[in-house]
């Protein structure tokens, strides 16, 4: 099985030129240190993926000589009821870095299959420095929901359960790398910084999180707490609790979330994009069946 892959990667990406408006296959979302950086020797990696299907992903860091530096990779769901997943790859150095060093990352998915733009290293530099002071969240945060009854999930595109869209507006807060939600204690939901949208339509750029909850009808009033961490892995300590205020709509809503990327059966980018999907879900399958077999 492993001899055709390069093939099938090759037949799913000559199907796939015309879905390029939106990223499909595996893709590299965002990446912090950024590109020439400069950061404290306590820094950490984050690595944010699009549309990971049972593919092996993970980070290499090397130093200025190309010598592997040591670390931890810890791989999380950005949120639940994700099929074609978001995952975020943390890394963390087993030991400081070096002061007014070089290093690079360098970025490992088990098969090159984005469509689209996807970063494969990054290289930054440090400082003779630590960061012992978490971000600050300040300015207000919205929270808001609604009722999704069609979702389409995985790469068949089948319609997934019903459910509520939590989503939490942030004033961004400087420093910040990532944004994790918190329920009773309860991480739900981690999301990378910089996701800057329209707050509210009404032109107030914040970064959002967002969290899927199985079930029907309008959305109940639940509350979360968010922090915001920074490259060192320093989390804001509050413990102020935002909740979901007036009536949230319970009309229907397709998701609109990156299915929408592979599902959406337009003549320019659906029948292309699907076979990208499909394929990639099948390989996906199957490797993990080649696993589970060994």
């Amino acid at each position: 099985m492993r001899r055709w892959s390069p093939l099938l990667a090759l037949a799913l990406l000559a199907a796939a030129p015309a879905a390029s408006a939106c990223e499909a296959g595996i893709c590299v979302e965002k990446v912090f240190p950024t590109e020439g950086q400069v950061v404290p020797v306590d820094a950490q990696m984050w690595v944010y993926f699009d549309n990971v299907n049972g593919f092996d992903i993970g980070a290499v860091l090397r130093d200025a000589d190309g010598e592997v530096v040591p670390t931890t990779a810890t791989v999380l769901d950005q949120g639940p009821l994700e099929t074609l997943m978001r995952q975020l790859l943390h890394v963390v150095p087993d030991a400081p870095l070096e002061p007014y060093a070089s290093y690079r990352l360098d970025l490992v998915i088990e098969e090159d299959l984005c469509v689209g733009s996807s970063p494969d290293q990054v290289r930054f530099e440090t400082i003779g420095l630590t960061d012992p002071n978490p971000p600050a969240l300040e300015g207000d945060v919205d929270v808001s929901a609604r009722f999704i009854e069609d979702y389409a999930t995985g790469s068949n595109c089948s319609l997934g359960p019903p459910r509520h869209r939590y989503v939490v507006e942030v004033t961004p807060a400087d420093d910040a790398v990532a944004y994790r939600l918190y329920q009773q204690g309860i991480m739900l939901a981690v999301a990378p910084a910089g996701e800057r949208v329209d707050g509210g339509g009404v032109g107030r750029l914040v970064d959002a999180v967002e969290l899927d909850r199985a079930g029907e009808g309008a959305p109940p009033n639940e509350c979360f707490v968010v922090r915001a961490v920074d490259l060192s892995g320093n989390e804001d300590p509050n413990e102020v609790a935002h909740c979901l205020e007036g009536e949230a709509p319970s009309g229907d809503d397709d998701g609109g979330t990156v299915q929408a990327c592979f599902c959406d059966a337009t003549p320019q980018s659906g029948v292309s994009a699907v076979v990208v999907a499909g394929g990639l879900g099948l390989w996906g399958r199957l490797r993990r069946w080649r696993r589970a077999l060994r």
